[in-house]
């Protein structure tokens, strides 16, 4: 939980770390070989919705599924179709 002693704090460092050490796709190597389902927020404000396409293009079997109306908090705004879609995905 966010309110939890030094949890904004790692929040926070980790997105920083991201940024400075971020590879370049040349640099990335390898498949994800499991399933993989991407489930993204249409109006995240932070990554753009062609970010999850180009995460699926590393993935040997998966989908991505668009929630139109969430952000980037999609698990905190729409948990029942999120856990929804999780359920569906892990049963197949």
């Amino acid at each position: 939980a966010w309110a939890s002693p030094g949890a904004l704090t790692s929040m926070l460092n980790w997105y920083r770390a991201v940024l400075r050490h971020m590879p370049s796709t040349t640099e990335i190597k390898g498949r994800v070989t499991i399933p993989t389902r991407i489930i993204w927020g249409n109006k995240d404000a932070f990554l753009l919705p062609d970010m999850a396409e180009d995460s699926l293009k590393y993935c040997d079997q998966g989908d991505v599924v668009n929630l139109p109306d969430s952000t980037h908090w999609l698990h905190h705004e729409e948990p029942d179709r999120v856990n929804q879609l999780l359920s569906n995905w892990f049963t197949l």
